[in-house]
């Protein structure tokens, strides 16, 4: 009986795992950013997450909804971020530091994703690279109000 349930749920693994991954791979903003900069899926889609989910606490509701209407599944990306709780917020060491000397979160917004980014393989200076990719197809796809919201949120 094990073995049957075993491989049933094997089966339906294989069978839904490329449905799962075909919808990422189908978005064109993960797209641009695997292509162009040579990172992985899940480092595409954590990253773009981590900028998003930065950015959600910078922006109007409106700002954000409208952001949601332009940026494909932005749900799963949103998903996909590393946590940036306690990487911002009074978990001690360099972030809590940071916000001392800095006197606002400014300072541990940018720690937060830097962590996340590295927690994700990925070197710090690559938060300006999506971001560039980011407002860019924002830009491109809602305009530039819209844009300079985002990047407004992301400074």
């Amino acid at each position: 009986m094990l073995k049957r349930t075993l491989k049933i749920s094997l089966f339906t693994l294989f069978i839904l795992l490329p449905v799962f991954q075909s919808h990422a791979a189908d978005n064109p903003l993960v797209g641009m950013i695997t292509q162009q900069l040579g990172v992985s899926q899940d480092q595409a889609t954590g990253g773009l997450g981590a900028l998003l989910s930065s950015a959600q606490q910078g922006m109007s509701g409106d700002d954000f909804a409208a952001l949601t209407d332009v940026i494909p599944d932005m749900s799963s990306l949103l998903s996909a971020a590393p946590s940036l709780e306690g990487a911002a917020g009074g978990g001690g060491g360099l972030a809590s530091m940071a916000t001392d000397m800095l006197g606002d979160s400014a300072g541990s917004d940018t720690i937060a994703l830097t962590q996340a980014f590295e927690s994700l393989g990925l070197d710090s200076s690559m938060v300006g690279q999506y971001s560039k990719i980011l407002l860019d197809f924002v830009n491109s796809e809602g305009g530039n109000a819209l844009m300079q919201s985002l990047k407004s949120a992301l400074l």
